[in-house]
This record gives C-alpha cells, sequence and structure tokens, in this order.
C-alpha cells in the first residue's frame, strides 16, 4: 500500500476507515496510527482479492535480484600476491517483516532496537509516570511527547504481526527498503619466497598468505538482517526473508609448501 503518514488528530481517523486492517481486536487506530492512501476513494482502506481487484494495494517494487555482479581482481609483484573478490546485488527491493526489524511492534517480548526509539507519543507522561522512569529512559527523551517529523507509528505491540498480514505488516511505500548490495567476499594477500631461497631450501615454492571472507559490506539492510541471505530463512511462504543466520566473517593463515 502506498504510505500517507500517520494520524495526527480524531477527524483524520473518523474520516477514514481502517478498521479492516487491524491485526488484532485489542489494538485500536489512535493517533499516530499509520495511514494509507485510499487508491480507489470509497473512504475505506481494504486489502486487494486480486490483480484484477486491487482495491487499495498498488505496486511498490520487486523482491527478485536484478543485476546480480561480481568483481575479481587478481594482483602480482615482486612475490607479493593480492587477490580481492566482491560479489553483489544492484537493485532488490525488501519489506520486512519480522521482529529483527520491528521489535516490539512484532511481539512484546522481543527486544527494542535504536532505530524504533523515534515513534509517535501524542502526549508526554505525567510527573507521576516520569518518576517511576529511569534517567536513561529520560535521557531519550521517551516520556515526553514526540508529534513532528517521527520515524514510526504509535508502539502497539503485534502491530507488524506477520501472521495475520495487517497494520505494519502490509508492505507499504513508508518502509520499503533497498535490497541492493556490495560485500568484499574475499580478500587474500600471499607473499612467495623468492627462488633464489627456496632452491637452496630443496622446495619447489613456499607462500605465506592471510585471508578473510566477507570482511565489508555496504547495505541498506545490513543493521537488520544480511543482506544476502534475505532470499533464504523463509518461514511462512517466505515473508520472513532474512530470518536466517548471517554469513559470518572468517579469517585465517597459512603457507602453500611445494616440493
Amino acid at each position: 500500500m502506498d504510505s500517507d503518514g500517520l494520524f495526527n488528530s480524531e477527524e483524520g481517523i473518523n474520516a477514514l476507515n481502517q478498521t479492516g486492517i487491524i491485526p488484532w481486536g485489542a489494538i485500536s487506530i489512535v493517533e499516530g496510527w499509520p495511514r494509507f492512501i485510499d487508491q480507489d476513494g470509497n473512504g475505506i482502506i481494504e486489502k486487494g482479492i486480486s490483480i484484477n481487484d486491487t482495491k487499495d494495494y498498488k505496486k511498490l517494487g520487486n523482491t527478485q535480484p536484478r543485476y546480480n555482479y561480481g568483481i575479481d581482481i587478481s594482483l602480482d609483484w615482486k612475490g607479493f600476491d593480492l587477490r580481492t573478490f566482491f560479489q553483489g546485488i544492484g537493485k532488490r527491493d525488501y519489506y520486512p517483516t519480522h521482529y529483527l526489524f520491528w521489535g516490539l511492534y512484532q511481539q512484546p517480548y522481543a527486544n527494542t532496537y535504536d532505530h524504533l526509539l523515534n515513534f509517535y507519543r501524542a502526549e508526554g507522561d505525567s510527573e507521576a509516570a516520569r518518576a517511576n522512569h529511569s534517567q536513561s529512559y529520560l535521557n531519550l527523551g521517551l516520556a515526553d511527547a514526540n508529534t513532528e517529523n517521527v520515524d514510526y507509528p504509535t508502539l502497539q505491540a503485534w502491530l507488524a504481526d506477520y501472521r495475520v498480514a495487517n497494520g505494519l505488516a502490509i508492505p507499504q511505500s513508508r518502509y520499503l527498503l533497498s535490497g541492493a548490495y556490495l560485500r568484499l567476499k574475499n580478500l587474500t594477500l600471499g607473499y612467495s619466497l623468492p627462488t633464489s631461497l627456496t632452491d637452496k631450501l630443496n622446495i619447489g615454492r613456499l607462500r605465506f598468505y592471510a585471508s578473510g571472507e566477507n570482511l565489508w559490506e555496504s547495505s541498506d539492510l545490513k543493521d537488520f538482517v544480511d543482506p544476502e541471505a534475505i532470499g533464504s530463512g523463509t518461514l511462512d511462504g517466505g515473508q520472513f526473508g532474512g530470518y536466517a543466520y548471517p554469513f559470518q566473517r572468517r579469517y585465517s593463515v597459512g603457507i602453500n609448501l611445494d616440493f
């Protein structure tokens, strides 16, 4: 769906019927709730049924990877050798649906992440409530009203529950992310002893090397999931793309000895 920001008044909430996309009955639409564009103009936000009856759905992107590429560079100079291998995807769209991104919005017992702290708060806490908060909580401004330039809606558990695919679990333009990435898959530096030395040692070749894998990546997703893993770790029809262990960084040293 196409995002239309967040509700900021009761009048706005009453003017647009979004009750059909409330994830659970215990959740209500309040100030700070996500608001969607009424594509068909009937005053009701509804999920599409088919390609011929899209209602308020709108095509936002494509989750298929496009422009897969790799760059392999090898250099040799006076016994030193260097190899670098970069791999990536030039274009891919990704919408997060699990708690690695949504935290408390997805499950009330999930972690809270730094990127979620700028959420809509219609009013600040009372003095009595503030007295029960830690100083770090107060320093973050979480007890204060926050209605301008916010990144996330009012904090409601289950609002992004993928199991019912309502609320924040409906892919929307506001939180659509780029799944493109560039990763340094391998970097290897080696040095081979000159033949003047290996001949004296009666060996064919002696090479020392150090190598690393998955050393660096550029991606909009790397703070949430491994961008290379979003095509795996699927659950419930693929909605959990990226819910998998990340590709680990690996380091090794060794020798190549030929007789």
